[in-house]
């Protein structure tokens, strides 16, 4: 039997093996790149300007992870007269508020970048004495929230949903209070997009307030709250006044059996204020409800008014 050697090819077995190195260092980094951050605001966080998985830089506070800061950390950042946004590295960063933000410098406070599609829940009073602006998936504001400085806006902006928790406020001081959801451009199925419950308070005191989302409707394109088989726009005994601002809802129900806009609220504003309801719907009936654009519910005292201006 005649021997045969074959040639053993190192070379392709250390460029398989360099290959698989870098398969698998890319695959991490793609890991570490898109993997969600949390950040939760304290009274058992860290302080200071750095800690585990988070840093400041600039006037912006960065999450890498999870992550657990004292409110102190964002007071002390804004009375020194500087804006702040809570971010990280991806597009999703979840935030929990469980301990009061309070400033009165009037620095401007964001929470969640314009991108952020991380829920956000507020469950501790914020006061800033600029403004305040709030980005993320599903908003869900369960403690007071208030921008001091004249003129200082509100923001709420959900890729999904807005829930104003019961007895809340929301509230500035001559600033524009704007609540807009569905800004990914998509309704809900069976959820309303934007809820204020029993008590709950929008108050500007003299600037406008708008609820709507980033749906196309009659009065035209980016304006509409949207879902599906459910109101768009459910004010359940809620409260609106704006002190002279103007009054602007906009809601679309682009499922069957649905209401674009139902009320049950005081809604009111002075002056030449106005109060525009623009809701759309297929309407109709499933067999015991009947829906429309614009549905008004039954609760006692419910109040629609301005007192100069127009009701359109």
């Amino acid at each position: 039997m005649l021997g045969v050697s074959l040639p053993f090819n190192t070379s392709f077995m250390k460029i398989s093996s360099l290959r698989k190195a870098l398969f698998l260092s890319v695959a991490f980094l793609s890991f570490a790149l898109t993997q969600a951050q949390n950040l939760t605001i304290s009274s058992t966080g860290q302080t200071g300007t750095s800690g585990t998985n988070w840093s400041i830089t600039g006037n912006s506070l960065s999450v890498t992870g999870t992550a657990n800061i004292n409110a102190s950390v964002i007071a002390a950042h804004l009375n020194g007269n500087n804006d702040l946004l809570l971010t990280g590295n991806t597009a999703t960063v979840t935030i929990n508020v469980t301990q009061a933000i309070t400033s009165s410098a009037t620095s401007n406070l964001i929470i969640g970048s314009s991108t952020n599609v991380g829920n956000v829940t507020i469950s501790a009073n914020v006061s800033v004495g600029g403004e305040l602006t709030i980005n993320g998936g599903n908003i869900s504001i369960d403690q007071n929230l208030t921008a001091t400085a004249s003129g200082a806006a509100i923001l709420l902006q959900a890729t999904k949903a807005i829930d104003i928790a019961a007895s809340k406020t929301v509230q500035s001081n001559a600033g524009n209070i704007t609540l807009r959801s569905n800004s990914a451009g998509a309704a809900l199925s069976a959820l309303s997009s934007i809820i204020l419950n029993s008590g709950s308070t929008l108050k500007s005191q003299g600037g406008n307030i708008t609820l709507g989302g980033n749906f196309t409707g009659l009065q035209g394109a980016g304006l509409y709250s949207a879902s599906t088989n459910a109101p768009a726009v459910l004010i359940d005994g809620g409260i609106l006044t704006a002190a002279g601002g103007n009054i602007k809802i906009y809601g679309k129900c682009s499922g069957s059996f649905d209401d674009g806009i139902r009320l049950r609220c005081n809604i009111t504003t002075t002056g030449s204020g106005n109060i525009e309801l623009y809701g759309e719907a297929h309407g109709g009936n499933n067999g015991t409800y009947y829906f429309g654009g614009i549905t008004f519910g039954t609760l006692a005292g419910s109040t629609i008014e301005t007192e100069n201006g127009n009701l359109i």
